[in-house]
């Protein structure tokens, strides 16, 4: 403690230096290719393509761009491997040009942590033909195999095997048997090692080669088994800006307390719009001592023994909870240094409990009481960081140190200097916002949600964390700004605009209406398109017309196919004989949603919501039917599963929701056990009886057993729906 004390100075220095980012005044750019930029000679088969900046990135998103016969066949997921590699794997045809961009004109989420884009970069390479090289003398794949099967199972070395295993794949080529095998082992070593992401990886990677069909098996049922971890992490319900404003702001705090001679800590919560809370904190360990720190370090004490850490790049720490010997409900957090914790050095790190929890809601009031608090110990400089998105405020009462707005989240802190062994306890009433109508603030709002999205492709996280932001604003007044940003020259950010028309969840588009009945005209076949399906989704009586000629007489086929999907949105039967004359387009897309949309239109009579039962056995045959518009219907939008519906929507099959209601015997009536209503909530359990064997994670689920649940519904005007299934 002395040594804290004399150091104080160069500690709150120390401490700032670690916790700054680092500025790049330039864009980062590309500084080396796995494989080479136009490398002639590449091995065909399954092989990685890494991409290595010169910076630090942002990895919340990326674009690699391109397409038709010269862009790789991505397989897998692409992921970042450190703050400045990134990986995906590839299936390279033989003898064949590939090329690609990081980045283009268009998109450009491969950006620094500043946010700035990295320099487009071209790369191309050709793989050689289907012989390949000449392996070297005794290292045909077959015996790469049989060295790495010894080196995993004989000498127990999975290091040298997983290198082995993948020198295999590289020189199997088209050889299934071996590269099939070879993949399933990569699988069981990392499955050795304790990383069950990396195995899965490999496991899925098998069903690439569907003649190995005993192997692909085998894969299959280690996925089976491989029981995801369930984290509900608090650094993931925010945006990555408010979280990087809550470390900077903790990092000026540490410095503060260790001026003062005092440890800080920090606690965050974060409340998501149906009143869940996600709940973690910050802290640091310093290096004090004058050798590194390899061995094992003890870095806090907690009561909460379900949870992870993380370092400031978002990987997990390796950590150990262990309970106290003496003190029961007490734990101490061990961490085992990845490489070595050098003097005067600190290890900064994140820490999350893995599950969630309901605040109860007083009743009739629609609001809940969070409670923060913490007893540390030591006298300690202690912030709790509530973190809410728009749809929630606090009581004016709360009286927090201060707060910071960014639109999609607003932060709130209260800071205090806590005596020793004290409590530091903080109760905050949390209560639904009203909708923002100030012109000055709608048109703040609209700007950046408009302007952030036209930037990003559909799948970048910063387009729902932007669309949730509109959740703030009246609907009316929001339209009426998206709508100056339809007459935009600029494509992006006038498909942007229409994007958010149809995506927005609006009730009604009728101060757009027109704005996007002209654009249906409009020169570019993108913007006609995008504006047919937002027409139709939106039910606009005035575009049927307009629907249906464009359907059979645009020149453009993604035009086309779009206004053929958008009939189908629209619903009306009288569309039929349009969509029937579309499946004789030459187009097989346009063909393809026509059929879609005749689907839509012939599907069975509206679901009923009358009653809390009648709506969770329509939801339940809707899911079963596949008649996923019809399932989203019963779910309230301000309920907590509703974002996994949209998202089982988007994938349209093998969602595990999805799936498990597929196995159910659908001739045996779905059961209610029992129901609870006060007022307009219902607390209801029912069950359906199982008609074949399904895997609920690890649990095998026979033929005739019951799937129990225990949902949340809302009376909304005239209709039961489901806030929580």
């Amino acid at each position: 403690m002395e040594k804290f004390k004399h150091n104080k100075t160069l500690f709150a220095a120390v401490l700032l230096l670690l916790l700054a980012t680092s500025v790049y005044a330039v864009s980062p750019k590309v500084v080396k290719t796995v494989p080479q930029n136009g490398d002639e000679n590449i091995r065909p088969g399954l092989r990685r393509i890494k991409i290595l900046f010169d910076q630090d990135m942002d990895r919340q998103g990326h674009s690699v761009c391109g397409g038709g016969p010269t862009f790789p066949e991505i397989v897998g997921k692409p992921r970042w491997t450190d703050k400045r590699t990134f990986t995906m794997s590839a299936k390279l045809k033989p003898f064949t040009e590939y090329e690609l961009y990081v980045n283009s004109p268009t998109h450009k989420n491969f950006k620094n942590l500043q946010g700035e884009p990295a320099v487009v970069y071209h790369l191309k390479f050709k793989t050689a033909p289907v012989k390949g090289k000449a392996p070297g003398p005794g290292k045909s794949p077959a015996i790469l195999l049989q060295k790495a099967r010894y080196a995993e199972e004989t000498e127990g070395d999975l290091d040298k095997a997983i290198e082995l295993y993948q020198q295999t794949i590289d020189r199997a080529g088209q050889v299934q048997r071996i590269a099939a095998q070879a993949t399933y082992q990569l699988g069981m070593c990392y499955l050795k090692k304790g990383e069950k992401k990396k195995a899965a990886e490999y496991f899925g990677l098998v069903s690439n080669y569907p003649t190995q069909k005993a192997i692909v098996e085998k894969a299959k049922q280690q996925l089976k088994e491989l029981k995801p971890e369930k984290v509900d992490s608090v650094f993931e319900q925010m945006s990555y800006q408010t979280l990087m404003f809550i470390a900077d702001k903790y990092g000026k705090l540490a410095a503060e307390a260790g001026t003062k001679s005092l440890f800080c800590n920090a606690h965050i919560y974060c409340v998501d719009p149906d009143l869940a809370v996600y709940s973690g904190g910050l802290g640091y360990h310093y290096n004090w001592t004058a050798h590194s720190l390899t061995g094992k370090v003890k870095l806090s004490g907690t009561s909460y023994p379900n949870q992870t850490l993380y370092d400031t790049n978002g990987q997990k720490l390796n950590t150990e909870i262990v309970e106290d010997e003496k003190t029961k409900g007490f734990y101490h957090i061990y961490w085992t240094p990845d490489d070595p914790l050098k003097p005067q050095e600190a290890l900064y790190y994140g820490w999350s409990k893995n599950d969630k929890r309901k605040l109860s809601p007083l009743p009739g009031s629609g609001k809940g009481i969070l409670t923060m608090q913490n007893q540390y110990g030591p006298k300690v400089l202690e912030t709790f960081f509530l973190v809410l998105p728009p749809e929630l405020a606090i009581a004016q009462d709360a009286a927090p140190t201060d707060s910071r707005d960014f639109g999609d989240y607003k932060v709130f802190w209260w800071t205090k200097e806590v005596p020793q062994n004290a409590n530091h306890v903080e109760n905050v009433m949390i209560q639904k916002a009203g909708k923002i109508t100030d012109p000055n603030a709608v048109s703040d709002v609209v700007s950046n949600v408009i302007l952030t999205i036209s930037t990003c492709a559909e799948s970048d996280p910063r387009v729902g964390q932007s669309l949730k932001k509109l959740k703030s604003v009246d609907d009316k007044a929001a339209l009426a700004e998206i709508g100056k940003y339809l007459d935009s020259e600029k494509p992006t950010v006038r498909r942007s605009a229409i994007f958010v028309c149809w995506r927005g969840e609006f009730d009604n588009i009728g101060p757009v209406e027109e704005k996007l009945m002209k654009l249906c005209s409009h020169k570019e076949s993108f913007t006609r398109g995008m504006s047919a399906i937002t027409l139709g989704a939106g039910k606009v009586n005035s575009s049927f017309e307009t629907l249906t000629d464009m359907t059979l007489h645009d020149n453009d086929g993604y035009a086309r196919r779009c206004a053929a999907y958008a009939l189908g949105l629209y619903g009306d039967k009288k569309a039929i004989g349009v969509l029937e004359k579309a499946l004789e387009d030459k187009d097989p897309m346009v063909k393809s949603n026509a059929e879609a949309a005749l689907r839509m239109l012939k599907a069975k009579p509206p679901i009923d919501l009358s009653t809390p039962e009648a709506t969770i056995k329509s939801f339940v045959k809707a899911v079963y039917d596949g008649n996923l518009e019809a399932a989203k219907a019963c779910v309230s939008k301000d309920g907590h599963d509703y974002d996994e519906f949209k998202e089982m929507l988007a994938t349209e099959s093998n969602h595990p929701f999805q799936a498990m209601i597929k196995a159910m015997d659908a001739s045996i009536p779905v059961e209610i056990t029992s129901k609870d209503i006060k007022e307009d909530r219902c607390k209801i359990k029912w069950y359906f009886t199982l008609g074949r064997v399904y895997y609920f994670g690890e649990t095998k689920m026979k033929k005739g057993m019951h799937q129990k649940f225990g949902s949340y519904l809302e009376l909304v005007g005239d209709k039961w729906l489901i806030r929580d299934i």
